[in-house]
């Protein structure tokens, strides 16, 4: 927002959105889109900034040092860099709400979101009973109504040609 003082007794605004992003998802999403047009090796370098700012080594080195042979090279093909980019993601900006998003934009979230939820028993009475894996809930993802978001019935009053997305 950017405040004008006038005078004592006049002030003005203006409002405008302000951009929050990390610096280390613009890199990584930079490096996603470099694997998906170019080479993989042109993408090294932005997963490497990132690694480095987290003191590890790069990502090539990493994987040949120590991942097993059968791991070795897979920063080195399309969609071996695709899965490493993925698993960077998730681990940088992690609890952030990336995930959210990126599964989504990946297609992978009907693999990710259909599963059981559990946690401690916390209605357990004893120390033995607390640590029994509990289900609280049991995650639905439906594909591919989820993909989409419903329309609002507010959006269909101002434009009667909408269609609704598939399964709302």
């Amino acid at each position: 927002m950017n405040t004008i003082f006038r005078t004592a007794d006049a002030v003005s605004w203006e409002v405008y959105p302000f951009p929050n992003m990390r610096y280390a998802d613009l890199l990584l999403l930079t490096a996603e889109a470099v694997n998906e047009a170019e080479v993989p090796a042109n993408a090294y370098p932005y997963i490497d900034e990132v690694r480095t700012r987290a003191g590890l080594d790069g990502v090539v080195n990493s994987w040949q040092t120590h991942a097993s042979a059968n791991y070795k090279t897979k920063p080195s093909t399309k969609e071996g860099l695709r899965d490493i980019i993925q698993q960077e993601r998730k681990i940088e900006l992690a609890c952030e709400g990336h995930y959210f998003w990126d599964c989504r934009r990946w297609k992978t979230a009907v693999n990710d979101n259909n599963r059981l939820i559990q946690g401690w028993n916390v209605m357990g009475a004893s120390v033995s009973d607390y640590y029994i894996p509990t289900t609280v809930y049991i995650q639905k993802f439906i594909t591919p109504r989820d993909y989409f978001f419903p329309i609002p019935e507010s959006d269909f009053i101002n434009n009667p040609q909408l269609i609704q997305n598939r399964g709302w």
